[in-house]
């Protein structure tokens, strides 16, 4: 049965409707409302009524709706299948695919729809050609992201294969001189005991029993607490001076070998370390030249 067909079913039933026989004023369901089954259909007809001006309004949502609540007073199976039509024509295909599907056997066995095989077969379709689209677009998404990483990639390589610039060579040089040097600083700041002149004082002055109960009387902590305090302090001392060396030295060494290639007087050594960012990855590119 074609689409015109079926939009008959749905009008030949309004007409009825819509005849003095079966008006009636609209009411609302109340809570608790207990109809007879002649009240009950009376219900039904006008929901029905309602749906097809709707329907006839492009307003398919509530067509459905109203169809619904048709079917909930009268189990006529025109109202269900108007429903579904309704639901088609909101897009819903899932919900009309449902409906029928529960429905199927009832429908089948009406000798007034003689086109529901057909009519489930369109729904199926309908599902099937939005799958694809769906596919199809996913598709497209995930070659377009593979095609911007590509892109991310060949720019990222491409930079590294550009050529240093003079006044950006030494720049990590310059770096780690000037954190060496920090470094150092720290270094000789700690080890030259003023953070913990308190500390090693009490310590002094409290190398026998006697003199460290007099020093540590009148507080909560130790001669022990004093003792792991100094060690750690030394232990921090050392690595802040032992890495402001390396530091220093790197750095001086780049230094060194960017000058030379600068001058010609030896083959050189220059770094260059620049941040990258992208949709997927933040780091940084290190280059060398040797």
């Amino acid at each position: 049965m074609t689409t015109l067909r079926r939009l008959f079913i749905f009008g030949a039933f309004v007409a009825i409707a819509s005849t003095p026989l079966f008006a009636s004023a609209f009411a609302g369901d109340g809570p608790g409302e207990e109809l007879t089954e002649e009240e009950a259909a009376q219900r039904a007809t006008d929901y029905y009524q309602e749906a097809s001006q709707a329907y006839a309004n492009g307003e398919f949502e509530r067509a459905a709706d109203l169809l619904n609540r048709a079917f909930a007073h009268d189990a006529d199976l025109i109202y269900l299948y108007n429903q579904v039509m309704a639901l088609m024509g909101v897009g819903d295909y899932d919900r009309a695919l449902k409906l029928l599907a529960e429905h199927e056997q009832s429908l089948l066995d009406d000798e007034r729809f003689d086109d529901i095989a057909e009519l489930r077969t369109e729904l199926e379709d309908y599902l099937a050609a939005r799958e694809e689209q769906e596919r199809r677009a996913e598709e497209q998404r995930a070659q377009r992201e593979q095609e911007q990483q590509a892109q991310e990639q060949a720019a990222l390589e491409e930079d590294m294969d550009a050529p240093f610039e003079e006044e950006e060579s030494n720049s990590l040089g310059w770096g780690l001189a000037g954190s060496g040097a920090a470094t150092l600083a720290t270094g000789l700041f700690f080890g030259s005991g003023i953070l913990v002149s308190d500390h090693i004082e009490r310590i002094e002055g409290s190398r026998t029993p006697d003199d460290e109960r007099a020093v540590y009387d009148d507080v909560s902590f130790d001669r022990d607490d004093d003792l792991s305090t100094l060690r750690t302090h030394r232990v921090l001392s050392a690595v802040f001076l032992s890495s402001g060396v390396i530091l220093t030295a790197t750095g001086g060494v780049l230094l060194k070998r960017g000058s030379d290639s600068e001058s010609g007087t030896g083959e050189g050594l220059t770094l260059r370390l620049k941040p990258t960012l992208s949709t997927d990855r933040v780091g940084a590119v290190l280059r060398g030249r040797f």
